[in-house]
This record gives C-alpha cells, structure tokens and sequence, in this order.
C-alpha cells in the first residue's frame, strides 16, 4: 500500500513536471543571429552558422532588416543540447525552444439559447460596441487588409468569399510559380505556415469565427454582417488540420515575417488578429517579442487575446494576496498578452458578458490587458469544411478569441476613416475612448470595454498607455516622449515620461492642448520643462480638467501663449513644449493609479518553474521517509 502511494506521488511529479517542462517541441529552436556578423547580400544562404551532423537542418524564418531568425532542427539531438551548443557560438545572439503555442480555447455555452435563429442574441455583442450607430459613419473598405493568424479561413464561405483578400500576381500568375517573388508560391489568398503550403483552409472553425466577427459581408441579405461589411481578410495558417491541434512558435514568426514584406509591397494590411497565446507561467521568449515589435515598427497593429483560463496576470497597483506566491497558477501571466513593448501598437483583449460584467473564464491584468469587448454566445460564421459534422454554416461560440475581433476590427474602421493612424494612435484611440465597467476597475489599463461609436468620432494621437493628444485645427502637430527622464523630480513622482508638443498656429496667438490622460489623480500637477530637464510648475489656471463618467481618460486642456513662458520655440506661429504630469511626493507609489505599464509590484515575466520542481520533489521524499 505504501510502495503504490508513493509511485502515484511520482507519476504526478513526472505529469507536472512534463506539462511545465516539455511545453514545445523536442529538437527544435530558434535563433537570432547578431546582427554584425550578417552580410547585407546573404538572401538565399544562412551565414556563420556551422554545427556539427548531417541530422540537422537550418531553416530562415524571418529576414527583416538586419534580423535574422533561423528555425533549426535535429533529428537526434534534444533541444536542451542545441541550446547548449549554440549558446557557444560567437555568432548567435539568442537560442530559445521552438515553443508550442495553442488557439485560446472556446466555451461552449450550454443554455437553451444556443443555436437559435433570429433574436436579438446573434448580434448582442454588435449592439453593445455601438456598431449600429458607427455604421452610420463608415461600413468600413476594400482597400484595407487584415491578417487573420489563426486555424486558417473558410474563404469559400458565403459570408466571407467576397471579403477574403487576393494576391492577384499569384491568383492571375503561372501555377507552381512565385510570379510575385516574395519566397511563397502561388500565395493567392494566403499561405499556411504550419504545413508550408498555399491553402489556408480552416478545418477547426475557430479561425473562421473571427474572421467573420471582423469582417463577414454586411448587407448582402444572408447571414451575419462583421465589423467591417468592406475588409479584405488575409488567412495566415499556424494549426494543423485536425480540429483541435496545437500550432508552433515558428509558424507564427513566419506569418508575421509574411505579412511585414507583404506590408513592404504595398499591401495595405492595417492590423494582425491573434486569438492564440502560450501556456500560463510559459514566457514565449524575445525573439516573438522583437518580431511583434518588427510588425508594429511596419505599421501593423497586433491585436491579441488574454486567454480563458481565469488568471490574474499581475495587480501592480494593488497586490492581490492571491499573488504573492509567485508559482500561483492563477497569477501567471501569459503570452503574447503580456509583451511590454516600447513603440506601443500591441493590444490585448479581455472578454465581457451581455450584462457588462467581466465574464467568468476570461484572464485580467491591469498592467498587461488592455480592454475588454464581447465575448459570450457570439454568434458568427465556421468553417463548411470542419472536420466535426455541423449542418449549418454559423455558431455561437464564447471566448477572449471572440472578443479580440471586436477590437481588431474596429482597427479596420479606424483606419478607413483615418488612414494616417499609426498603430500607437489607433491603441490610444480605442483605449481612451472605452466605455468604463465597474467589473474592470484597476482589472485592465483602460478599465473599459470597446465603445466603437466614441472611437470613430474621437480620434486620438497617441504618445504611450495612458497619454494621448486630441488633434485640433493646427496646420500641424506632432508629439514625442521624452526618455531616460528621472522617476522622482524634487518633490514630485513623474507619472509618465515627459511629453513635447510641437504646434504650428493658424492665425493665433493662443493655443488649447487637450491632453487625454488614463486613471489621471485628482491630486496631479503639470511641469513645464525645457531640453536641460529644468521644469517649473504651471499655474493651475493655464489648465482645466474635464471628466467623462463614461470613460477613466480624463481630458486636461492646456492654454499655451505663442511666445510665451511655455514656448520654448521662439517662433512666431510655432509653439514647442515639454508636459510632465506629476504628483506631491507626499503620496507613495502605491497610491498612485495610472502608471501604467511601468512601476509597481512586477510579477517577473519567465517564472522559474525549477522552484515548483524542487519543491515537489522535496514533498515527495518526506512522504517516502514517513512510510518507511
């Protein structure tokens, strides 16, 4: 009885240990080379790269500038040893596992609502983000593209058939021909990364469900209309074929290397949707991170989900007990949600009921989530070719991969109203312009779910998570942050990086700046500054403060006179400034509310699932001495 005991502790040891361990795939990783040992002219072969075997193959992945991203493969080496190796090598600048990524599972809703036709609950979550009313404004265009990074796209879908996007070098090309030159052959809708073919099709359902959330025909008399009723969707592939397989690190770094050159082209892709993410407590590693970095420096929003297992990534502001034990599972954080990126174009979703409550599977964090949308029973198209039998052509299905279409989506309608929108002023716009939710206080940055109608009418300039600019009848503005600036100036906290403000006047000696600011105190002060980090206190009457009850962004206009104490220019008819928020340093940090993606109490972002290990085996051998 006591042998059988303890060999069930040690198969419970040995199930953990391969769930936290074994999280990606056996004899593979991925490598960034440095960057000063890659020649310029090295297209087609892989530099400086030697390892020893003929049971290894080496594979670029990703070729952007002077990145270069290596997939490598051994058929008899663990990737343990290939990390160990190569960490050797003078050439390479990072070696990491070759990570297995998952879509972020569905709920399946069990009410007696499910699957009926014609009420008011198919497009519930399209009433709650104000989509009739935007639709007034703009039905969206053909001239914008969205990646869709998923299980792939039924693109034979009567729903989505006119809205999918066309490669017309390829679709019109020579067949088994890369007539466009891009390195994939005959890419005409597509590609699919994880089987390294042409045809994107979805078997799974779940990638077709976004993408008609985003983008499903609208006024054409047969089901669903998306977000966008003009879009083009672009289906890049990252999961197998089987319905319910997990995708690869690699294939996704591919289908962002994919649509960046294809962005490069004049392709006119606007945003990436990623309803998929790694397990929680598995940090998916810097290379992803600087890809999604590359996406956003292109010019393309990545739009991603929190994922649906309940977590509470961090509580910065206000650390929840729960969270104090590091290896809490319900507190690790989860990628690509959880990236702190510096040119900020990344957003992650977080999932509301109908009653506006956060709903009950959906993970949080109000550091790394950054606003919530509709997420349950959403009603929206699947794939006619799933390999599970289903007689119709939509479903509902509920998820933070439901909601994260929503925003995508309205990326889409943004852009199309405002094609100069960089994907930092798109963020700020969304974020800013949120509807405030009691059930997401100090529970996302925003504390609000997506208010499509106030994004639209409120376009935003965006400077970083909590501060934006509303643009006004200057002939031009610009604005940028202000790094390496101290946390504490004198007897104040510095609540973000400095702002400079450049105006060009039309006619005025005046000027109003409304500066949009998130979860701003009530106690704050403004600092002018100039370029020596000299600051003085503006009077309290060169600003005024305006609060929305709809809306945690509050909004300071600022009165700066043209060649007056702000104006650091000296111009006639150009006004430049530096903004610093600040609060009395008689108030802790605990205190202060809207920080944002900076100070606090960080959860560290790769969890040493080693100390978990160890002490589990610890447990493990007292139980043993206690049955001798």
């Amino acid at each position: 009885m006591k042998k059988n005991i303890f060999l069930l502790f040690l198969i419970l040891f040995s199930y953990v240990y391969r769930i936290y361990a074994m999280d990606y795939v056996e004899g593979e990783v991925i490598v960034k080379l440095k960057t000063n040992f890659i020649s310029p002219s090295s297209n087609n072969h892989i530099p400086n790269i030697s390892i020893q075997g003929s049971d290894i193959s080496i594979k670029k992945i990703f070729d952007q500038g002077k990145d270069k991203i290596l997939l490598i493969k051994s058929k008899n080496r663990s990737t343990k040893d290939l990390i160990e190796e190569l960490k050797q090598n003078p050439y390479v600048e990072k070696v990491e596992p070759n990570y297995i990524i998952r879509p972020v599972e569905r709920v399946i809703p069990n009410d007696k609502v499910y699957g009926v036709y014609g009420s008011e609950d198919e497009y519930w979550g399209f009433e709650n983000i104000k989509a009739f009313d935007s639709w007034g404004i703009t039905t969206g265009s053909n001239d914008v593209v969205i990646a869709v990074i998923d299980t792939g796209v039924d693109y034979t879908h009567p729903d989505l058939r006119d809205n999918i996007w066309r490669n017309e070098a390829e679709c019109n090309g020579t067949d088994g021909v890369d007539d466009d030159g891009n390195g994939y052959i005959d890419d005409c809708i597509g590609y699919d990364m994880h089987d390294n073919d042409n045809d994107p099709m979805d078997f799974n359902n779940h990638g077709t469900h976004v993408a008609g959330i985003i983008g499903a025909v609208g006024n054409n008399e047969i089901g669903i209309a998306g977000v966008n009723w003009h879009v083009k969707i672009l289906p890049c592939k990252i999961f197998n074929d089987n319905g319910g397989g997990n995708g690869v690190l690699s294939a996704a770094i591919k289908c962002l290397n994919y649509i960046i050159d294809l962005k490069k082209r004049g392709v006119n892709i606007v945003a990436s949707n990623n309803s998929w993410a790694g397990g929680p407590g598995y940090y998916l590693g810097d290379i992803l991170k600087r890809v999604i970095q590359e996406s956003i420096n292109a010019g393309i929003l990545f739009v991603t989900a929190s994922g649906n297992t309940e977590l509470e990534y961090e509580n910065e502001r206000n650390l929840d007990e729960r969270c104090k034990n590091l290896s809490n599972l319900y507190c690790q954080r989860v990628y690509p949600c959880s990236y702190q990126l510096d040119n900020d174009g990344l957003i992650c979703v977080t999932a509301i009921n109908r009653s506006d409550i956060l709903s009950s599977y959906a993970n949080y964090g109000n550091i790394s989530v950054d606003i919530a949308a509709p997420g349950d029973e959403i009603y929206s198209t699947i794939s006619t070719k799933s390999n599970n039998f289903l007689p119709e052509d939509y479903r509902y299905e509920t998820g933070t991969s439901m909601a994260t279409p929503f925003v995508t989506g309205a990326a889409g309608l943004l852009k199309t109203m405002y094609p100069h929108l960089r994907p930092i002023d798109i963020k700020a716009t969304i974020l800013h312009n949120s509807r405030k939710l009691a059930s997401l206080n100090n529970k996302s940055v925003s504390g609000g779910t997506l208010d499509l109608y106030a994004s639209l009418t409120n376009p935003l300039i965006g400077a970083s998570n909590n501060l934006a600019i509303e643009p006004a009848n200057f002939k031009d503005i610009r604005i940028k942050m202000i790094k390496n600036f101290p946390e504490i100036y004198e007897n104040y906290i510095v609540l973000d990086k400095p702002l400079e403000i450049y105006l060009e006047l039309d006619n005025e000696y005046v000027a109003y700046v409304d500066i949009r600011y998130l979860n701003l105190p009530y106690n704050f002060k403004l600092l002018s500054c100039d370029n020596d980090s000299a600051c003085i206190l503006i009077p309290d009457n060169d600003y005024y403060v305006t609060v929305s009850n709809q809306s945690l962004s509050r909004t300071v206009r600022l009165f700066i006179e043209d060649n007056g104490i702000l104006d650091k220019d000296n111009q006639v008819g150009k006004i430049k400034t530096t903004i610093a928020f600040v609060q009395p340093l008689s108030f802790s940090k605990s205190e202060t509310s809207s920080k944002g993606g900076g100070g606090g109490c960080s959860l560290s972002k790769n969890i040493d699932l080693s100390y978990i290990l160890i002490a589990f085996l610890g447990l493990l051998l007292f139980i043993r001495k206690k049955l001798k």
